[in-house]
């Protein structure tokens, strides 16, 4: 009982890490993109 509980812990303690991991990535990748487009667009203004 007490192994199976260990077990369920730490599956869903990884589950919450991927998901966090993920969910930062994911939001660092929009961040730079919104990051790009916008450096882009900004150097196009000023030509």
């Amino acid at each position: 009982m007490r192994v199976g509980a260990l077990l369920a812990a730490e599956r869903a303690t990884m589950l919450v890490v991927t998901f966090v991991g993920s969910a930062a990535a994911s939001l660092a990748g929009g961040a730079m993109m919104g990051y790009v487009f916008v450096t882009k667009l900004f150097v196009k203004e000023q030509q």
